[in-house]
């Protein structure tokens, strides 16, 4: 849950890193001798965002791995609650790469970075309007379970989550499969966005994140309370006596 909470910070961040990976064509003026190639353009594009989500995986797997040997270390109480919550982390990194790249393709700055003109604002404002949209819909933390200031699905429409005061509350499996359908809708556009050479293209496109968008609007609790779900084997007795 911890690593959900640095998402406040790491979405937006990668959401530009990708921004400007996606202006590299444009950076270099290329993109006209890159369109007359007999190569597909999906195929440039699978290996960019392939490239990129494998870094982006790579990375924090370490930090999990980190806080894991510190847990088996601690002797604390060990369970596999904490792979889907790790898991849609990590897929919230890459849809945000993947949509930053087709962001920085479709719409590049009208600077390009030179020795005379500033760099291209595409990527910092990406991050910026990226920073205030998890932190509208980031819910506050409260003495046990968070409280959205918004309506509950919506907040959970952001990959960030709350840490919660309550050890024995996970979240619900219908937070982990409505945020995995909203990411991939999220990874499919921008990845759609990043091979797209017409205006058409671009706009089917947006296809993808909209329906992730109704689905998982569709499969998110409604009620916060439904958000967090006791974990049973957390809340088990451990004791040799459990009738005591």
């Amino acid at each position: 849950m911890w690593t959900r909470s640095l998402l406040a910070f790491l979405w937006p961040l990668v959401l530009g890193l990708g921004a400007l990976q996606g202006l590299r064509d444009h950076r270099s003026k290329t993109a006209e001798l890159l369109t007359s190639t007999p190569r597909p353009p999906w195929h440039r594009a699978v290996a960019l965002l392939g490239t990129t989500a494998l870094t982006l995986v790579t990375g924090f797997a370490l930090l999990i791995v980190a806080g894991g040997v510190q847990v088996l270390a601690g002797g604390a109480y060990q369970h596999l609650g904490w792979v889907p919550i790790s898991l849609v982390a990590t897929l919230s990194l890459v849809a945000a790469a993947a949509l930053g790249m087709g962001l920085g393709r479709t719409l590049p700055s009208a600077f390009t970075p030179s020795a005379l003109t500033p760099p291209a604002l595409t990527p910092p404002a990406l991050t910026v309007a990226a920073f205030v949209f998890v932190s509208l819909l980031r819910t506050a933390e409260g003495p046990a379970v968070p409280t959205p200031a918004v309506p509950n699905r919506l907040a959970l429409l952001s990959p960030v989550v709350a840490q919660v005061r309550e050890v024995r509350l996970t979240l619900s499996a219908s937070v982990h499969l409505g945020q995995t359908l909203g990411l991939l809708g999220v990874a499919a556009t921008g990845f759609a966005l990043l091979a797209a050479v017409t205006t058409r293209g671009r706009l089917l496109a947006l296809a993808p994140v909209l329906a992730g968008a109704v689905l998982a609007l569709l499969v998110l609790p409604s009620d916060p309370r439904r958000t967090y779900v006791v974990d049973r084997a957390a809340a088990a007795m451990v004791c040799e006596d459990r009738s005591a």
